[in-house]
């Protein structure tokens, strides 16, 4: 019951962060130029064909009018229809929505069960070579923009591809009906864009809270009543460190949702962070907003999910 209540706690607390991002991306929005005054400017619609657009979508109202119909709109199950392209925005997201959680997934779990191994070998190993050159490597990859990493391995895929005669991976672009091969040669190196820049960081986060349980009385203890080091590290070590990384993966959420807009733009990919940018610079509101508060809200089940994950590895929280 008590965690029942700190779950509506966090759920309370979120809404109004979730409702200050889409403020925030709707005033950055609104303040840009008038959507159907530029399509006049450009010729491609007459005076009276843009003020038919505003009123619309309802352009010619106050800004605080605009925000607060799309919020109710947004909340009663209608997202609106895209300025941009015409069509029904949920229609728009859903089609893209596929490749977003497949890159995001894919790269949680490839970043999992990566990371996790190479901190349980650092902090086995504390400050022996190996340790030091994993931190190093952390380091420098963490010191890369993901942007610059997608543009590098995207610069391999071809040097490659001169190489082999061959392509082995697609440097741009994406598909949806292609068979597995083609699937994997066009997703793997977004894939391994995400993943990489989440190793770096979540290695040497978990190495500190290994190195940690390591040190514990209870581990000592444990080891000198003659329980194999195999047990040791799944049943204790593990066990204990894996409710502060699950939490982690949660918080970091945020962090893949803004790392598949950059990289999906960069190779191509048509995602719903690609279709986030292509709708902010074309001032296409209804798009952007519904994108943020889906963000926002994949966010908040994230933190929710992990809190029932870690409940489930530690029922010793389930009375906190």
């Amino acid at each position: 019951m008590v965690r029942t209540r700190s779950t509506w706690r966090r759920l309370g607390s979120a809404i109004p962060t979730a409702l200050a991002a889409s403020l925030l991306v709707f005033l950055l929005i609104w303040v840009g130029p008038n959507p159907a005054q530029s399509l006049m400017q450009d010729g491609d619609i007459d005076a009276q064909a843009a003020h038919q657009l505003a009123t619309d979508y309802g352009l010619d109202q106050p800004w605080h009018t605009q925000y607060l119909s799309w919020l109710g709109n947004f909340f009663s199950g209608n997202w609106g229809v895209s300025m941009r392209t015409h069509e029904s925005a949920a229609q728009l997201i859903t089609d893209r929505l596929g490749v977003t959680l497949a890159l995001s997934l894919s790269a949680i779990v490839l970043s999992i069960l990566v990371s996790l191994p190479l901190a349980m070998l650092m902090a086995n190993r504390p400050r022996s070579r190996s340790d030091t050159s994993l931190t190093a490597s952390a380091v420098l990859v963490s010191a890369v923009p993901a942007f610059l990493l997608a543009l590098l391995l995207q610069y391999g895929a071809v040097v490659l591809k001169d190489l082999t005669g061959i392509t082995i991976f697609h440097a741009t672009g994406g598909v949806r009906d292609g068979g597995v091969i083609e699937l994997l040669q066009r997703y793997t190196l977004p894939v391994l864009t995400l993943t990489a820049v989440q190793v770096a960081g979540w290695m040497r986060y978990q190495r500190g809270l290994l190195l940690d349980v390591l040190g514990s009385d209870f581990i000592t203890a444990a080891r000198a009543r003659g329980t194999s080091e195999r047990t040791v590290q799944i049943h204790h070590v593990i066990r204990v460190a894996l409710v502060p990384i699950v939490t982690m993966v949660a918080i970091d959420v945020g962090m893949m949702i803004g790392g598949t807009l950059i990289v999906e733009t960069v190779f191509g990919l048509p995602g719903t962070g690609r279709l986030l940018l292509d709708s902010v610079q074309a001032h296409d509101t209804v798009v952007a907003l519904d994108l943020v508060m889906l963000g926002a809200i994949a966010i908040v089940l994230a933190n929710v999910l992990s809190d029932a994950l870690c409940d489930r590895i530690d029922p010793r929280r389930r009375s906190d």
